[in-house]
């Protein structure tokens, strides 16, 4: 099955970097990085060190972690380099 843009899959691709600090979800488009999303928090106010859990948002809105992220990109046919911890998915992986 081909998704988007030719690649494989039907379902959820991964669009943003992501930051959850309790029920709010801070995030940013690709080609943006955690360390993106964490000044933008920072910036905003937000105490340092900036706390939370990092992971993404996919393209139907949904905050995931970088376990099930890593998932969702493979399953998506997103994934475009190894790198780091390869149980988990970082948004070098990606673009």
């Amino acid at each position: 099955m081909t998704g988007r843009g030719g690649e494989r899959g039907g379902g959820e691709r991964i669009a943003a970097a992501a930051i959850k600090r309790g029920d709010v979800v801070w995030q940013l488009p690709a080609p943006n990085r955690h360390h993106n999303v964490i000044h933008l928090m920072a910036e905003s106010g937000l105490p340092t060190p900036i706390s939370g859990v990092q992971g993404f948002v996919t393209d139907g809105g949904r905050f995931v972690d970088r376990v099930e992220g890593l998932q969702i990109a493979k399953d998506a046919g997103q994934i475009i380099r190894e790198c780091g911890d390869t149980s988990q998915l970082y948004s070098e992986n990606l673009w």
